[in-house]
């Protein structure tokens, strides 16, 4: 399956400004392609309720929801993205972390 692949992430129960940011730019890409665009949250326990705050119409939207994202270790996260990666098999991927 091709398509744009947004990766958001949540704390605190709320969806961080660098993931909103992130589907604004996931959607402009779906635009000028033609591409499926599809949405993946990550967080603590709480992130589904966060959830209505990521959707922007996803073809699907993803959520992950794993205490071991409390503190930010970069192992969790990639290993998450792996996952979904391997299933939908984005031709694009775009990640709302400035950094890692």
């Amino acid at each position: 399956m091709a398509g744009i692949l947004v990766f958001g992430e949540c704390t605190q129960g709320a969806v961080r400004a660098r993931s909103r940011e992130a589907v604004t730019l996931g959607r402009q890409l779906a635009a000028a392609t033609g591409q499926e665009l599809h949405g993946a949250l990550t967080g603590p326990a709480g992130v589904m309720a966060a959830a209505g705050q990521f959707d922007s119409g996803f073809a699907s939207l993803t959520v992950i929801e794993d205490a071991r994202f409390d503190h930010y270790l970069a192992v969790h996260h990639v290993a998450a993205a792996r996952g979904l990666i391997a299933q939908l098999q984005p031709s694009i991927i775009q990640i709302g972390r400035a950094h890692v």
